[in-house]
């Protein structure tokens, strides 16, 4: 059973502007998830949260740095449990 639908050029443009954006973004997503450690302006950026905020939650032992050559770094994985269960 075939059924027609007329859309609008323009409707169908933005439509197709709003799909590419969204694979955009989607691969986007797949490559920062290939990244396994943040550094701390990545996971301020993730949380929408403030440098002030991420300090406070390291002093609180809520978000665990790992210091790699002297740089602090976040297991992306730790963070993503952390969200997971609601402690973020």
């Amino acid at each position: 059973m075939d059924e027609n639908i007329t859309i609008p050029m323009k409707e169908w443009n933005k439509a197709q502007s709003i799909l590419i954006d969204i694979q955009e973004k989607l691969t986007k997503l797949l490559k920062d998830k290939e990244s396994e450690f943040l550094t701390p302006s990545e996971v301020c950026k993730m949380l929408r949260i403030s440098r002030n905020t991420y300090q406070r939650y390291v002093k609180k032992e809520i978000i665990e740095q790992t210091k790699i050559k002297g740089k602090a770094y976040v297991k992306r994985s730790e963070l993503e449990r952390l969200i997971e269960d609601g402690k973020l």
